[in-house]
């Protein structure tokens, strides 16, 4: 099976410069291959259906902020050809560090968002303080498609999520539901969430992507992983304050066997995942956050700090009780939702979200 994802930063520069010292006319170009997906193109021109220049709609744009937020405004509508026009201090030579920044600054803080753009072309040319630049993304599913996932994934989870559930057990039936209901595309054609919903098949990018959605719709912490060296991706989980590792590609059989789960790469550890008899390796360490710690089932509390058995306003004093040093016998510790072994404000906002209907 293919599984692969890392960076492939292919650049192509043509410049040319004419006119006089004080005006700077050039032109450039550069690819850039979305690591998840660099394994399907050997010449970036492969990611593109059209070599010609296509024409969209062109944004102007007065600072970097508005320039770095219209583009992903673009990005997020799945636009595959528009233009920037930046008119604003700065030098043209810096212009493509500009482009690389802005769109590492559009989806920071959404992985879902990087890995659903494949590959970018960007084509732009103007002098310092004036630039026009074309933009020619391709994605892995349309703007119409990311709309039917959206509304599909609230009704997942509404049907197999059920009131009270803490993270832990949330994150426990989002995986157990994906891995018995997705089957692994042995065709590698399929790359995304929308495919995984819709089809039934994909491969560990689509995967990886509907874990994410499902996951951060129910507010939990998530990242994609990427691994240039394995050609794969899978996700780390924030579980009450504990980074793990959770592959559900790998915990898939192949050939399918509809409704088996395996477990065997749910919430590992940096040192616990890449090792046994399939390790993961070669995913830049420095770029997420590191999980040092081997998963043990409860590690979410209840949120019932005083043990009546359900979670209301008493939990919040007493927590909040708890918080100021202020004597409070009743707190039972084993409703530590954030995994710290105290009570603390985190607790507190645990009840009070529970308490307003914030939590499913």
């Amino acid at each position: 099976m293919i599984r692969k994802s890392g960076l492939l930063l292919v650049a192509l520069t043509l410049a040319l410069t004419w006119g006089s010292s004080e005006v700077l006319a050039a032109e450039q170009e550069s690819y850039w291959i979305n690591p998840a997906y660099s394994h399907l193109y050997a010449d970036p021109d492969q990611a593109f259906l059209k070599r010609e220049k296509r024409s969209g709609e062109t944004f102007e744009c007065g600072s970097y902020a508005e320039l770095q937020t219209t583009l992903k405004q673009q990005l997020e509508n799945r636009n595959t050809a528009f233009s920037l026009h930046a008119v604003y201090e700065f030098a043209f030579n810096d212009f493509k560090v500009i482009l690389d920044q802005a769109f590492a600054d559009a989806t920071d803080g959404n992985d879902y968002l990087r890995f659903c753009a494949m590959a970018t072309h960007t084509a732009w040319g103007g002098w310092d303080g004036n630039v026009t630049v074309d933009y020619e993304v391709t994605y892995v599913a349309s703007y119409e498609q990311e709309q039917q996932v959206s509304e599909s994934v609230p009704e997942i989870l509404a049907a197999i999520l059920e009131d009270g559930m803490n993270d832990e057990q949330k994150e426990k039936a989002i995986h157990d539901w994906v891995v018995a209901n997705v089957e692994y595309d042995t065709t590698h054609e399929e790359h995304s969430a929308y495919a995984a919903l819709f089809l039934g098949k994909t491969v560990c990018q689509g995967y990886s992507l509907l874990i994410y959605k499902m996951l951060d719709t129910v507010g939990i912490p998530v990242r994609i992983v990427n691994s240039d060296t394995m050609n794969h991706d899978w996700n780390l989980v924030n579980i009450c304050g504990h980074w793990y590792h959770l592959d559900a590609t790998w915990d898939d059989p192949v050939p399918d066997d509809p409704g088996r789960v395996y477990d065997t790469f749910y919430n590992k550890s940096d040192a616990e995942i890449a090792s046994g008899d399939n390790p993961h390796y070669g995913w830049d360490r420095s770029a997420y956050p590191a999980a040092p710690d081997s998963y043990t089932e409860g590690v979410c509390g209840s949120g019932n700090i005083n043990g009546t058995g359900g979670i209301d306003l008493a939990d919040a004093i007493l927590a909040l009780r708890a918080c100021t040093g202020a004597s409070a016998d009743a707190v039972q510790i084993d409703a530590d939702v954030s995994g710290d072994g105290r009570i603390g404000m985190e607790e507190v906002i645990y009840v009070l979200q529970s308490v307003a209907g914030l939590r499913d």
